[in-house]
């Protein structure tokens, strides 16, 4: 084994002298060595250059002429001085102060590299601004500097690749394109030497580079130790292991890979540098392309932008240089291989820094239908929210029309409705030009008078894909035509009742028939547009009846009003000629009989005459023409005047009325009219309702949230649970066994409940039937005066 090591290493070692210094390779601190030191002597050699190329600054723009105004060569000159004279002086003074320049070339190298170009692009901008047409010596004398700039920097720079490139680069580019974008054959012919000798520099800078290197290697090739080749030896013998090992994980690596890329649902695609494809997923058909077709071609020309090449997201963010691994995750809607509109989701990786791929991987995933679906749910939900938010039907339609524009690409929609004779009284659009909806509104529409014709009288959707060969454009052949229109859907818009409220029209300037997601969305919109005219027209409807309503409701109360005003006059009469006849002032009836008409026309007329009362208060009520006259005043007083006065009636009726003995009760600010209006109706209808043995009580309660309660209690007959309600109601009596005795107009209650309410208090009726009711109402805490400092509780007397 020593033998043959021995004899493998003599070999190198006799390979090795074989092998020309030139094609040896120096080792990695060599290598540094000599990069530091030609560096360096570059640095050193162009110590006077930044001042220079300032001095040649500031004379250029004193000797030489400008097509451009003054300002533009001295902010030129400034910005030369800034770069040559301030920053490559300060960041020389920076390197040779520097204590590890020569340990950190490469740093170094980028910094001066980086600078120069700059500098040297600030400078080159001498022969635009200094270009002068008319002075051709001035032109010759601006590539002269070019050119001398070049060789300048080649002779100075060869040693040193990135600065040579940063030093020349600039004048390089500048001069060639000066001479060739002239247009002057002269020019050109001077370009084309240009080119060809600025190549022959940059042949003789590369040869000069690269005896400098041979020059190092000769200086520190022998210096190498033999030992390093049997190290190098081994490592290459581990090397081929791993590598052998590698490659088999390679290939099983890449047979996984195949089958999750090959089998997956989105569209996985590796491109080069240049953004052309080199690999397509099977799954990349449903862009309407096979594989092997995409293979080679740009994105851009797969996936299309629906719109504008220039807002293609997917094209703009393949051609942006990106950090190595950066993912940019985007949107966009693209037209596909096969003219298909799409939208898509896609992840773009840059990979282009990366030797093995050195590319962009593409991950393209189709959400036509998801998005869609997102439109289509944003477009109704708006116009569902603007028919709830009562916008006005105008509104609603044109934001219709504006949905199926936007969401079906290419299309002009309108909204035309029709009366029952077929006529259009309304057309709506926010896309399709003036003339079409002027020339159809009014019109009468037959079944033959174009797509929207056909449909109302059909009932059914109608589609003409070309109207230059349908029979039924015709008549509208010449106005579709100067606006562009190749085709046009008609779906009519029916209400909820089955009847044709109109059409939802689609024209289009190409020839083409819907697609089924088309059809889809038109048919739901035009549903919209039904719900959303029906809802108008009810609620048109229904604001006419409440409308008429109203009306007749006025005119009720007025003709009560003035009714009732008109009876009052009879009936006092006859009131009164039956009091005098009932009392027999002017002498004897002669008759008993006579004595007990008179007492029943006496009782009935001053019966009538409350009722009378009754209607003229509820219709004053009910107009908006019952004044209070509100005054502080003494509530105790109200409650036991009304007590006093209906206190023989209860008698009469072996009836016990029971007053609450509370007399710390405030003033209340109320109209006292009214509040003893409200005792005594509540007080007669409990004396009237309860069975003779009774009780009737009164009690009151003050509390300072909710004010003054007073309540009226009775031990009648009650009412049934579910005639409460009814009882409230205006001119409603609730049967009893005491209704035949009884009689009224039922509209105590309910004059009493506005009465109180109008004192801004609540009324509240509890009862139950065969034990009694409970009658309370309550006046709120600031119709108070006064408020005690404790709530009082009822009491009995």
């Amino acid at each position: 084994m020593i033998r043959e090591l021995r004899a493998k290493v003599e070999g190198l070692i006799h390979d090795r002298a074989q092998t020309p210094v030139a094609d040896r390779p120096l080792s990695a601190d060599r290598a540094h060595q000599a990069k530091a030191d030609q560096f360096d002597t570059v640095i050193r050699q162009y110590r006077t250059a930044p001042l220079m190329m300032s001095v040649f600054a500031i004379a250029l723009v004193f000797f030489l002429d400008s097509t451009y105004p003054s300002f533009v060569p001295i902010i030129w000159a400034s910005a030369v001085i800034l770069t040559h004279g301030v920053m490559m002086v300060l960041l020389q003074e920076r390197y040779f102060r520097s204590r590890d320049a020569k340990n950190n070339p490469d740093r170094w190298i980028k910094f001066y590299a980086s600078a120069y170009w700059a500098c040297n692009t600030v400078w080159v901008c001498l022969l635009p601004i200094f270009w002068a047409p008319g002075n051709p010596t001035q032109e010759m004398f601006l590539f002269m500097i070019l050119i001398s700039h070049v060789v300048t920097a080649t002779a100075i720079s060869f040693r040193n690749l990135p600065v040579l490139y940063a030093t020349s680069g600039p004048a390089i580019i500048m001069a060639t394109l000066g001479a060739f974008s002239n247009g002057n054959h002269v020019y050109f012919v001077l370009g084309i030497l240009i080119a060809g000798l600025f190549t022959f520099l940059m042949w003789i800078a590369h040869s000069a580079h690269k005896q400098s290197l041979e020059t190092y290697s000769v200086r520190f090739r022998n210096e190498e130790l033999i030992e390093d080749l049997a190290l190098a030896i081994e490592a290459s013998n581990a090397t081929r292991a791993r590598a052998e090992e590698a490659n088999l994980n390679l290939r099983e690596r890449e047979e996984l890979f195949r089958a999750l890329v090959e089998n997956a649902y989105d569209t996985i695609l590796l491109t080069d540098d240049q953004g052309l494809v080199r690999y397509a997923a099977p799954s990349i058909k449903q862009f309407g392309m096979c594989a092997d077709k995409a293979i080679g071609r740009s994105i851009n020309e797969i996936l299309t932008s629906a719109n504008d090449e220039n807002t293609n997201t997917l094209y703009n963010a393949i051609k942006q240089e990106k950090s190595h691994g950066h993912v940019q995750k985007l949107k966009d809607h693209v037209k596909t291989s096969d003219g298909r509109d799409a939208w898509i989701e896609a992840s773009v990786t840059d990979l282009r820094g990366s030797a093995s791929v050195g590319g962009l991987v593409l991950n393209i995933r189709d959400v036509t239908t998801r998005q869609r679906a997102d439109d289509e749910m944003h477009q109704h939900l708006e116009v569902l929210d603007s028919l709830a938010t009562g916008a006005s039907l105008d509104i609603i339609l044109k934001k219709i029309t504006t949905s199926v524009d936007h969401t079906n690409t290419g299309a002009y929609s309108a909204i035309f409705l029709v009366d029952d004779t077929s006529r259009v009284v309304r057309t709506t659009s926010s896309n399709v030009p003036i003339q079409l909806l002027e020339s159809i509104e009014g019109t009468i529409l037959s079944p033959t008078d174009g797509c929207c014709g056909a449909a109302i009288d059909r009932g059914e959707r109608v589609i003409i894909s070309d109207v230059l060969s349908d029979p039924l454009e015709q008549d509208y052949l010449g106005l579709l035509g100067e606006l562009g229109f190749a085709s046009c859907w008609a779906q009519p818009i029916f209400s909820r009742g089955g009847r044709i409220l109109g059409t939802l029209t689609t024209f289009y300037k190409e020839q083409r028939a819907p697609t089924n997601v088309e059809i889809a969305f038109v048919s739901g919109s035009a549903y919209l547009a039904g719900i959303a005219i029906d809802r108008r027209q009810q609620e048109n409807q229904l604001r006419e009846a409440s409308e008429n309503a109203e009306m007749a409701n006025r005119s009720k109360s007025r003709f009560l009003a003035t009714m009732s005003h008109e009876l009052r006059t009879p009936l006092n009469a006859i009131i009164g000629f039956s009091e005098v006849m009932q009392q027999e002032m002017f002498g004897k009836l002669g008759n008993d009989r006579y004595r007990e008409y008179m007492m029943d026309i006496l009782n009935s007329g001053r019966h009538l005459l409350s009722m009378i009362d009754d209607i003229l208060d509820l219709s004053k009520i009910e107009a908006g023409r019952y004044d209070l006259e509100e005054r502080d005043m003494d509530i105790g007083e109200a409650i036991s005047w009304s007590a006093e006065l209906i206190r023989p009636k209860a008698s009469a009726g072996n009836l016990e009325l029971i007053l609450d003995d509370n007399t710390d009760l405030p003033l209340v600010y109320a109209d006292r009219r009214t509040i003893r209006q409200i005792l005594l109706n509540l007080l007669s209808n409990a004396v009237k309702f309860t069975n003779p043995g009774g009780t009737v009580t009164i009690t009151t309660e003050v509390n300072e949230r909710t004010g003054l309660t007073i309540a009226v209690t009775d031990t009648g007959i009650g009412i049934p649970a579910d005639k409460i309600a009814e009882a409230l109601e205006p001119f409603v009596q609730v049967e009893s066994a005491l209704t035949g005795k009884n009689h009224g107009t039922g509209l105590g209650l309910s004059i009493t409940k506005h009465l109180v309410e109008m004192h801004n208090g609540t009324f509240s009726l509890t009862s139950e039937e065969g034990v009694g009711t409970c009658v309370s109402f309550s006046l709120p805490p600031q119709r108070l005066i006064s408020l005690p400092t404790a709530s009082k509780g009822a009491a009995k007397s």
